[in-house]
C-alpha cells in the first residue's frame, strides 16, 4: 500500500506497508522518539506516529527507514 500526498508529488514522503509486519518511509527526516512499542518520525509537512509491538528499525539511510515488527496503527500528526 502507497500514501502519497494530495496533489501526487512526494514533499510528505511514501510509505509502504507490508502486511502488518513491515513499513518503510521514504523522505523520513528525523526519528523524533523510538521505542519497542511506537516511533515518531519526521517527514517534510508532516509527523507519523507508528504503535505496535516489537518495532526494530532494521536501516535508516538516505532519508529511507525500514521497520519491521507487529504494527497496529499508523496515525498522521501536523
Amino acid at each position: 500500500m502507497k500514501l502519497k500526498s494530495l496533489n501526487d508529488d512526494s514533499r510528505n514522503g511514501n510509505i509502504e506497508l507490508y502486511g502488518n509486519k513491515q513499513v518503510v518511509i521514504d523522505g523520513c527526516k528525523a526519528v523524533i522518539d523510538y521505542s519497542e512499542s511506537f516511533l515518531k518520525l519526521e517527514l517534510d509537512n508532516i509527523s507519523v506516529k507508528i504503535t505496535g509491538n516489537n518495532l526494530i528499525i532494521e536501516s535508516y539511510i538516505y532519508e529511507q527507514l525500514d521497520l519491521k515488527g507487529e504494527i497496529v496503527a499508523l496515525e498522521f500528526m501536523n
